[in-house]
């Protein structure tokens, strides 16, 4: 009775074959890192007793299908291929879904479901719209990973509760708008953010500062369009923290490590209309999220 199929990092190529679906028993299936190519066969969710499946770093294709009949699964990595179009229905036990590195699209507010998920990646891919708040405020997730994707914002609206565990957020290099987030200082496990490399305007509040003294250990927001000064706290020669502000339109000393690489010049600086310069930066950040998937790795 096979109850684990690891074939991962061997030469396999052409599609999955139909005879995976008669493993009934399987319980673990790892075909990564090979050369399979071809869609994601409907017949894979007769495997009612697996409850961990990796197929990534191949190159499959097309929409991921339904997975509805693999009812016990609760870890999913379909990394690096070329699957593409919007979520399908998720199921609802899954603990770790790794998505990323595909040409996947739409929202991704489905996710918000998942109740006992800890592990997300969706980066390297085309989602769009809004980074919901329903996903940050999972009560098991850990991590988030939604970065080199195109949402234009971050929903915070609310104080986040202690008994949130999320602990990292990557959302760089988004189209993210609008002001910081306040709300983010209320996630009580939070410890690495980072928004960087998106169009994020306004000033750093000053529930930041008082952050950087308490649990946060890194935190990037360079490559955007903040201004003002910086709040008490980032000037003390005291605080332990990684990451950067450079790359703004913030009055940031360079004898503050966050500070090192310097500010944008100022004629991108200067408001046109009410809106700072940034619509030739946002095509060539959609541009190189193209070339990130169109070059990516595969075997």
């Amino acid at each position: 009775m096979l109850t684990t199929l690891s074939l991962s990092g061997n030469f396999f190529t052409r599609t999955l074959p139909a005879g995976i679906g008669q493993l009934k028993k399987l319980e673990t299936m790892d075909i990564s890192e090979n050369n399979l190519s071809g869609s994601i066969p409907v017949h894979i969710t007769g495997l009612r007793s697996l409850l961990r499946l990796s197929l990534s770093n191949n190159g499959l294709s097309g929409r991921v299908p339904s997975l509805n009949g693999l009812w016990q699964l609760n870890s999913l990595d379909l990394s690096r291929n070329q699957l593409y179009g919007n979520l399908p229905a998720l199921l609802v036990h899954l603990r770790t879904l790794l998505l990323s590195h595909n040409i996947l699209s739409g929202p991704i507010s489905p996710i918000s479901r998942l109740q006992n998920l800890r592990i997300l990646d969706l980066s390297n891919n085309r989602f769009s719209g809004a980074i919901s708040e329903g996903i940050l405020i999972l009560p098991n997730t850990v991590r988030v990973d939604v970065s080199a994707n195109r949402f234009t914002m971050i929903e915070v609206t609310r104080v986040l509760g202690s008994e949130m565990q999320l602990q990292e957020l990557h959302a760089h290099t988004n189209h993210l708008q609008g002001h910081l987030p306040v709300n983010l200082v209320s996630a009580k496990n939070l410890m690495t953010i980072n928004l960087g490399q998106n169009l994020v305007t306004g000033t750093i509040p000053r529930e930041y500062g008082a952050k950087l003294e308490g649990s946060w250990r890194a935190l990037f927001l360079d490559s955007n369009f903040l201004t003002g000064g910086l709040p008490p706290q980032f000037q003390r020669s005291g605080v332990r923290i990684s990451g950067s502000l450079a790359h703004n339109c913030l009055s940031c000393p360079q004898s503050i490590t966050l500070c090192h690489r310097g500010q944008r010049p100022a004629s991108e600086c200067v408001r046109q209309g009410g809106s700072y310069r940034y619509p030739q930066e946002a095509k060539k950040r959609a541009f190189h999220s193209e070339r990130i998937i169109l070059n990516k790795d595969t075997k």
